[in-house]
Formats: C-alpha cells, structure tokens, sequence
C-alpha cells in the first residue's frame, strides 16, 4: 500500500551517511523534546525511524531498550550497522514495515514514543489506529 513512500525513502537514505549519536541534533527542539522524552523511562519505540538518529540520542541518555521501525529497508540497515556500532550492547531493535508492525510488539513493552515526521505521510485511518496502538 506504501510502495511509493517506501521507494521515496529508500532513495533519500541511500544518500544518508554515518553519523555520530553522541554528536547532539542542531535543532534544540528536539534534543530538547528527547531529554523530556528519556527523563526516568527504560524503552522507546521510534515509529519513522529512519536511520535511527533518535535512537542513538535516546541510548547516549540511558534508555536501555529500543526498537525502531521504518517502512524503508536502506534505513533500517543503516541504523541496523549504525547503532550496533556506537552501542553494541544495546538492546535495539530495527523492523522493516510499516503499521502492521506493531501488532507483533508486545503490548506495554514501551514507556515512551517517538513519531516524528509520520503521520502527515499515512492515510488517515493508518494515522488513528498508530495513534490508538502506541496509546
């Protein structure tokens, strides 16, 4: 159903270089949004991962449990190599998908997520029913 989206994204990660998740993000909004986002909590689920950029921020502030999903298979082997890199320990996880995903994630496996740049690319329904599972 995503077939367009996941090629447009396919495209504009195979462009995407490494990074480093120590390296803060330029837009304060954010870094800002991820401390709030990992004040006291264990697990984050990144719905949109792409690379796995906040991911990276979330474990350098002590998460201790990720999973990231994306709909393009080019990012999610590049957080794949990226984060297993810099935190080899880590407990993260990346899947390849789209919405469906979330129905193999154990419920209330999660204390926090992150959607960032998501929902103004799903159809309406999709948007509600991502919504209504992280919730």
């Amino acid at each position: 159903m995503y077939k367009k989206t996941s090629e447009l994204w396919n495209m504009v990660f195979k462009e995407a270089c490494e990074y480093d998740p120590y390296e803060t993000i330029k837009i304060p909004e954010i870094e800002e949004a991820i401390d709030w986002l990992t004040n006291e909590i264990d697990s984050v689920i990144d719905f949109g991962c792409g690379h796995g950029k906040v991911i990276g921020r979330c474990l350098t502030k002590g998460v201790s449990n990720t999973c990231g999903i994306d709909i393009s298979d080019v990012a999610i082997e590049a957080a794949d190599k990226i984060i297993n890199k810099y935190f080899p320990e880590a407990r993260a996880e990346f899947i390849c998908g789209s919405i469906e995903k979330l129905n193999d994630i154990k419920d209330k496996s999660a204390d926090g997520a992150v959607i960032f740049n998501v929902l103004d690319s799903l159809l309406p329904g999709d948007s509600l029913s991502l919504l209504k599972n992280l919730h």
